[in-house]
Order: structure tokens, then sequence, then C-alpha cells
């Protein structure tokens, strides 16, 4: 696959851009990859005011809105790709990192709800840590629908693999980190009111 070091003519880009919107894969990554610099510029920037947010998730959130632009682009609207995407990208930006900053951030009380899983056993009762993971994937299938199921179990690696970032859920998906970290706290939170009636089994 071609590599982009420079930026390209913006005639080149418009026929990259033609090519992308015909289902041209490798003409629609080239594409992206013109807009990259620029998104993160704008994400170190918005990044620097002390927001908290980290860049990586900014990035992110400016790439999404510039795959999301490839297909609406008009090439006979005058106006240039990378300014198209620019505006699309900055909002983007500073979208993400308002809700960033919005959200409770998720730490290590998220797997808090693991410990609880234990704790409200029988206290003269042991529980293994494979009984432990036994109760916890039945209770995410019992009670969560098939996406929230994926998310919690890739989030804690419940099929054993190693747990996953909000970064790489969101990148899994196609959607945003906060998306994902707010489906994520509303399947925990469903889980645990669901713990007191299950532990009493």
């Amino acid at each position: 696959m071609m590599t982009v070091n420079t930026f390209l003519p913006e005639e080149e880009v418009r026929v990259l851009i033609t090519r992308a919107q015909r289902g041209d894969r490798e003409a629609f990554a080239l594409v992206i990859e013109q807009v990259r610099p620029l998104i993160h510029k704008m994400a170190r920037q918005i990044s620097g005011r002390g927001n908290g947010a980290p860049i990586e998730d900014l990035v992110q959130a400016g790439l999404l809105a510039a795959v999301r632009s490839v297909p609406c682009f008009r090439i006979d609207a005058g106006v240039k790709f990378v300014s198209y995407v620019g505006v699309a990208a900055r909002r983007a930006i500073l979208r993400a990192a308002v809700s960033w900053k919005m959200l409770p951030q998720a730490g290590s009380t998220e797997y808090d709800f693991i410990d609880q899983v234990r704790d409200l056993r029988e206290p003269d009762r042991t529980n293994t840590d494979v009984e432990t993971a036994i109760q916890i994937r039945n209770l995410v299938t019992d009670h969560l629908g098939d996406r929230e199921q994926y998310l919690v179990g890739q989030r804690f690696g419940l099929d054993g693999s190693p747990p996953r970032t909000y970064a790489e859920l969101a990148v899994a998906t196609g959607t945003s980190r906060q998306n994902v970290q707010q489906l994520v706290e509303r399947a925990l939170r469903r889980l645990r009111t669901a713990l007191p009636e299950i532990m009493k089994d």
C-alpha cells in the first residue's frame, strides 16, 4: 500500500476522494492520511487547554469525523477537502473534550463490581476466582443485551483475553470513547442492581 509523507495537490486529493467514494479502500486510506497531521495538531491544541482529555481520544474523534466526511464531500462544491474536514474534525474534537470532562472518569472503582460479587456471598462460603468468573459471565448473559455483553466482556477480559481500554473498544466498534464508556457504565449499573437478587439464590 502507498504511504503519504507530504501533502498532495488538491487536484490529486480530489481524484483520491472520487476513487474512495466508489469503494476504493486504498484511496480512502490515503485521503485520511492527508488530514491526519491537521487532526493531530488540533487535538494537541485542544488537549493543551488543560481539560484533561487524553490526546489519543481527541485524535480518534477527529479521525472518525474525517472518515464520515469522505462520502459526504462534494467534489464540485469549490471547497478544499482539508478545510471541509477541518470544520467537522474540530467540532468533533471539541465535543469529545467537553464530554470527557463532564463524564465521571472510570478508574479502579469500576472493578469494584467484581468484588461486590464476592462480598455479597455468605461470609462462611468460599468463592474461588473461577466461581466468581462464572457468576459474572452468567450475570452478564442474563441481564445485558448483545452489544453490552460484548463491551463489558472485552472491557474486563471475561473471555480470558486481556482487558481492553475504552479507546481500543471505540476503535473496534467504530464509535467514540465517550459513547463506549457511557454504555459500559450503564451496563454496570444494571448489573449492580441485579446483584442483590441474584446472590439470594
